[in-house]
This record gives structure tokens, C-alpha cells and sequence, in this order.
């Protein structure tokens, strides 16, 4: 067959792009290769970054103040929210759950945000002296728990809007670092193998049965999983009842996300993915860029991280935004047939389709060539009916 009447089609999930070629060149895998953005100097310092509602939001810190932006696509950013005049203080959590962006911060003041569309945000505070550590919504109410540095109010503190808080809830203190809600309940963990459990968000029991001692916990996908030590993930699936997953992971995992389908987690080092939340794979042989969070839309992976670049306080920093080259990609390499070299997730189940002519009709739908669970990355896959074709289009799919 004419080697120029090979065309792909590359896509992530649902999202594609067109790519024609006639000679083909070396491309690095996408975990290899990412774009950096600088995004402050002398300024804020990005550490968190997620995905939800079709948008990226990234956070940080700069002196006792917070700093929000915003992305569509993960390369371009613009900044929403800065402190000094919209009221957020330091920021130590960013999640996204029950549609809601939310973070915590503090000292100076304890903190939270709160926003559904990671634009607009509303802050409020909690009159306590304490790193607010963790928020989650559900059952009509927000609830945050705090690592205070008041020894006796480390603690819960509840709000039905996310600005106006009361508590503490409990008179026993404790060191709260994180909470999340699912299956009915909020589960927050202290780090020392307990967990306390609530239905409504203000009455909390005790549970010694948490198989875990990690700092964070999130409820993905009906699960519960808290990383508790290198190798070893706690998880449960109504909060109450928990057990111990090995995931052949070496480092400790940071807090676990699901998105698009596949359940992700930063280690120091490393980006790991999962199908089912238990098994887990090492998707980057290289260390990672940055040192916060990673997010993922389905398309790119994202993650932040900053340089500290001034001394004494105000603290201010250098911030950049990292984002990997789109995930799927399918190239040509030329032996008696078409070979196909397929980048993606290791581990997860992906699908090469081809098509006779453009475009893609009811008449003329896309075929499957292969269904398979990528065994690395890159992969080599052969088209024996290429040459008995006029021409053919490819194209590359990351599959739930």
C-alpha cells in the first residue's frame, strides 16, 4: 500500500484531533514529555490542582494569602482570585466533590473557599486557631476538620452555605487531617488507625476498625480510600468496615482522585493509575515534574509545583503549571504491513479503530481493529490487512 494513504486519527476518551502524515517521526511517549507555564514570579505558590466541570482550577499561597486560576485546556491559566483582596488565606486542600471545588487553609485566620464553577468563589472563616485541614459537602451541609494549633478545638465545624461555621462539635480534641463524604457519611481520619463517622455531618462516632494511619482520604467511584504507608492503601465502601489493599506501588500515595474513568494518585516521584481503585500501576519511569497534585481531563495529565524565591516574609515564590502532551497517540512504522505504535496508559483497556474514508458516516462507522489492555507503553500493534487496502484511517482510544 501507498504510504501516503495512511492517516490517523488520535483521540483521549472522547476528545480527538486529526493527524495526517506521510512520513512519520519519533514521538516521545506523553509522560515523557510536558509543557511548562509560568505562571507567577515572585509571587503566589501553586500546590494543588484538579479537574471538575470541565475545568482545571490550580491553588496556592503566597505570604498568609491564597491565589485561585483557572483552565479550560491546562496550558492556558488565568488567574481568578488573589487574596489581599478577595479574603482567601493560605490554601492547604483543593478538592472537587459533589460538583463543588472547596479548599481549606490557614493559620492567620482559618480559611475556606468554596466555588461550583472554579470562576467565582465565596470565603468564609472558621473562628479558630487551626490548619483546617480538610473539607467535604454532602447531606446539604459543608464539614471541616482541623489540626489545631489551639490544642483544645482540633476539631469539627459545620456551615449549610461554606462561609458562616459553627462548632467545634466534639469535646475531645484531636488531630483531624482530612475528611471526605460517600455512601451516605462523612469519614474523616486522624492518622493514628481511627476514624470518625457521621451520617448528618454533626454528630461523629469513633470506629477502631480503620485498617489505615495515612493524612488523607477520598471517596471515588462508591469507594473509600485512605493511603496509609509505602505499598498499602486502606479502603472501605460504606466507611464503617475498612480492610488492607497492597498496591505493588513503592512510595506512599497522595490523596487519590477519579476522573474520566480512571482513579489517579501522585507519589513523590510518580504518576500511578488504577482501574478499580485497588490495582494500581506506575505510569512514569522518570520522576515526575513539579512537586504538588495532578489532575487529569482525559486528555492531558496536569500538575503544579513552585520555587521559593524570597526571604524572610513575606514568603513569595516562582509557580509553573505542567501539562503532558495529549495521552493517546498512534504513529506509523512501516514493515510489510502497518504498524501502528500506540502510547497510553499502561494497564488500562484502550481501542484501535480504523475507517476506509472520511468521514465517519452511519454508513461508514468506525471499526474495531483491536480492543487490548496496554501492556506498555509504547505498543506495537500490526494491521494485516493494510496492504490490501486503498488507504485507511486509525485512530486511538483511552477507554473507561
Amino acid at each position: 500500500m501507498n504510504r501516503t494513504h495512511l492517516r490517523l486519527f488520535v483521540s483521549a476518551i472522547c476528545v480527538g484531533i486529526f493527524l495526517s502524515t506521510s512520513t512519520p517521526t519519533a514521538r516521545a511517549d506523553a509522560l515523557d514529555n510536558w509543557t511548562t507555564n509560568q505562571v507567577s514570579t515572585n509571587w503566589f505558590g501553586l500546590g494543588h490542582v484538579v479537574y471538575g466541570n470541565g475545568r482545571y482550577v490550580a491553588a496556592g499561597s503566597w505570604s498568609s494569602y491564597g491565589a485561585y486560576l483557572s483552565s479550560e485546556d491546562g496550558l492556558n491559566w488565568m488567574l481568578r482570585v488573589q487574596g489581599d483582596t478577595n479574603g482567601a488565606g493560605n490554601v492547604y486542600s483543593l478538592v472537587f466533590s459533589e460538583g463543588r471545588f472547596m479548599t481549606t487553609g490557614g493559620p492567620l485566620g482559618a480559611r475556606t473557599g468554596i466555588s461550583t464553577n472554579g470562576i467565582d468563589w465565596l470565603f468564609g472563616w472558621v473562628d479558630v486557631a487551626a490548619h483546617l485541614r480538610g473539607m467535604a459537602y454532602g447531606a446539604g451541609k459543608y464539614v471541616v476538620v482541623a489540626d489545631a494549633l489551639d490544642g483544645n478545638r482540633k476539631n469539627f465545624f459545620t456551615s449549610t452555605n461554606g462561609t458562616d461555621w459553627a462548632g467545634p462539635l466534639l469535646a475531645t480534641a484531636r488531630d483531624y487531617k482530612d475528611i471526605a463524604y460517600g455512601a451516605g457519611v462523612f469519614v474523616a481520619v486522624t492518622g493514628d488507625g481511627y476514624v470518625h463517622v457521621s451520617s448528618g455531618g454533626t454528630a461523629f462516632s469513633r470506629f477502631p476498625e480503620f485498617a489505615g494511619t495515612g493524612s488523607s482520604i477520598s471517596y471515588c467511584k462508591n469507594l473509600f480510600i485512605s493511603p496509609s504507608s509505602s505499598g498499602t492503601n486502606a479502603l472501605s465502601s460504606d466507611g464503617y468496615f475498612w480492610t488492607t489493599a497492597y498496591t505493588g506501588i513503592a512510595e506512599e500515595m497522595w490523596r487519590v482522585k477519579y476522573e474520566n474513568g480512571i482513579f489517579i494518585a501522585r507519589t513523590t516521584n510518580h504518576l500511578v493509575t488504577s482501574t478499580d481503585g485497588t490495582n494500581w500501576v506506575q505510569q512514569t519511569a522518570s520522576a515526575l515534574p513539579g512537586t504538588g497534585e495532578i489532575a487529569f481531563d482525559g486528555t492531558r495529565f496536569v500538575n503544579v509545583g513552585s520555587r521559593w524565591v524570597s526571604s524572610p516574609l513575606p514568603m513569595a515564590f516562582d509557580s509553573f503549571v505542567y501539562a503532558s502532551a495529549p495521552l493517546v497517540a498512534l504513529e506509523l512504522a512501516w514493515e510489510a504491513s502497518a504498524q501502528l505504535r500506540l502510547s497510553g496508559l499502561v494497564g488500562h483497556p484502550h481501542r484501535i479503530e480504523y475507517l476506509p474514508s472520511l468521514p465517519a458516516s452511519a454508513t461508514n462507522p468506525w471499526q474495531t481493529l483491536t480492543n487490548l489492555i496496554l501492556p506498555s507503553s509504547p505498543y506495537f500493534i500490526a494491521d494485516p490487512e493494510s496492504p490490501s487496502a486503498a488507504q485507511r484511517y486509525y485512530r486511538g482510544v483511552l477507554l473507561p
